[in-house]
């Protein structure tokens, strides 16, 4: 089975602009027999992607409910992964919670979705990244 990493772009993105590319992305890939996983961290940076952009409160936990009701297996980095993660967003001049999930998909030979060109650009070298 296919798996695909997403970022919070992609989420909050599609919430915000459900005609956007993000979002017809991510429902080709719910109706396809895939894999949808992500970090635990996602919780926290979709909501406070939504705090700040959505028109106003009850917009923002409207999305945040829609959100939880995907089907996205959350993981935490173990220690090993964070040596690894520290090492290639150093080396690549990144943040470390863009290269967490880029590593998570190199974990699992997925795909990293991500909006973020700025990231795209500058890790697209290590492969199983598209930028949407």
């Amino acid at each position: 089975m296919s798996s695909y990493i997403l970022d919070a772009s992609i989420i909050v993105d599609s919430l915000l602009q459900p005609n956007g590319s993000a979002a017809k992305r991510l429902l080709e890939l719910c109706t396809k027999k895939v894999q949808l996983l992500s970090l635990v961290l996602l919780d926290t940076e979709v909501a406070n992607a939504l705090m700040f952009d959505s028109a106003n409160i009850d917009l923002a936990l409207k999305n945040f409910s829609a959100y939880k009701r995907l089907n996205i297996s959350l993981s935490a980095p173990t220690e090993k992964d964070y040596l690894k993660i520290i090492e290639l967003s150093k080396k690549n001049k990144t943040t470390v919670y863009d290269t967490s999930y880029h590593h998570l998909a190199l974990l699992e030979n997925g795909i990293f979705l991500t909006k973020d060109k700025k990231y795209y650009e500058k890790a697209k070298l290590f492969g199983n990244i598209e930028l949407v």
